[in-house]
């Protein structure tokens, strides 16, 4: 998440912050990067998926990371939203 925060956000700012709850981790990553349309939050986590599939888009990438982050985070009883 973090990685893809730093990738999308040519200007501005990114956040990292965590807290515990009584029988959690949670870690609240939030940047001012170039944002997810709201018709892609559905399948942004889905492998392979990537916000701009175009030819020339402006972002390298294979669309596997924020897949791959949702299922480590569900591997250890965990989720990504």
């Amino acid at each position: 998440l973090v990685g893809n925060a730093l990738k999308f956000t040519l200007q501005g700012s990114v956040t990292v912050s965590g807290y515990t709850t009584e029988d959690s981790v949670i870690v609240d990553v939030r940047d001012t990067g170039i944002g997810i349309p709201a018709a892609k939050l559905d399948t942004v986590f889905d492998a392979f998926e990537q916000v701009d599939m175009t030819a020339t888009r402006q972002f390298e990438g294979t669309g596997l990371g924020l897949s791959i982050a949702k299922s480590m985070a569900e591997a250890h009883g965990g989720d990504i939203r």
